[in-house]
């Protein structure tokens, strides 16, 4: 889960024999839900169960893969990434491909992920660098700008 991409239509089924599993589902005779699936999903502090969308849940995961890649890219895995799907250059800025195994396809829904959901904090900007500016120059600028 944690690897590959799983299919939507295998997520659902999967939500859907949880949520019969929960609402007690024995051989064609169903009982009444107390409370619907979606709202079951949210978290425990917003008045749900807590029980995860694998869907949602599968790509978190992959996004975790993916950004293992962006972070340690002299490991074993990202160096064989590297040299087979995006030689030379960085996770973040691979494409597709031709001809891509399974696993790269994962791989890169969790880049597309990553892409959408990632922010840059600056902190307090000492370690920045902006075309010779130093971080804290940098700060000084954009505060004399706008103040």
């Amino acid at each position: 889960m944690g690897v590959f991409l799983l299919p939507k239509t295998l997520c659902k089924r999967i939500n859907s024999l949880i949520s019969k599993f929960w609402w007690g589902h024995q051989h064609n005779i169903t009982k009444a839900a107390w409370m619907r699936w979606d709202s079951m999903g949210k978290s425990k502090s917003s008045n749900g169960m807590g029980f995860r969308d694998l869907e949602v849940f599968n790509l978190a995961l992959l996004a975790k893969q993916g950004w293992g890649l962006v972070q340690q890219p002299k490991s074993m895995v990202a160096t064989i990434l590297r040299d087979k799907y995006y030689r030379g250059g960085e996770f973040m800025h691979a494409s597709l491909g031709r001809n891509p195994s399974y696993a790269w396809k994962s791989s890169f829904k969790a880049r597309e992920v990553l892409e959408r959901d990632l922010v840059w904090r600056v902190g307090n900007g000492n370690k920045l660098g902006f075309g010779g500016i130093s971080g804290s120059q940098f700060l000084l600028l954009i505060r004399s700008n706008f103040l």
